[in-house]
């Protein structure tokens, strides 16, 4: 039985000495992801959906708009319905939009 190489394998030293040094330009420089307060892309998905009212959005879409990742998307747009935020508007393919009357969800 062959002996399978790991060469494939990089360490995290590796992977920096791998990295290119000087020659990336401003566009291609991505600053290390902050970490956000629980909740906060909630907040950024009821936002999205508000200043778009009327509206249907699949996780997707807002993911892209928000470059956010369509599964997390997706779970705060759940609880945005769970709350009153939001409806689900369609199952195939999963659409939300803003709830017709948000301001009611407060008093719930």
């Amino acid at each position: 039985m062959p002996v399978r190489s790991r060469d494939w394998v990089r360490t995290a030293e590796q992977s920096q000495a791998a990295a290119p040094t000087g020659d990336v330009s401003a566009d291609e420089y991505q600053e290390p992801r902050e970490l956000r307060a629980p909740g906060a892309l909630r907040g950024m998905v009821e936002d999205h959906l508000r200043e778009h009212p009327g509206e249907e959005f699949s996780p997707t879409a807002i993911g892209r708009a928000l470059t956010r990742s369509a599964g997390a998307v997706h779970n705060a747009q759940e609880k945005l319905v769970e709350n009153g935020y939001a409806l689900h508007t369609s199952d195939k393919p999963k659409k939300y939009s803003l709830a017709t009357d948000p301001a009611a969800a407060h008093t719930k």
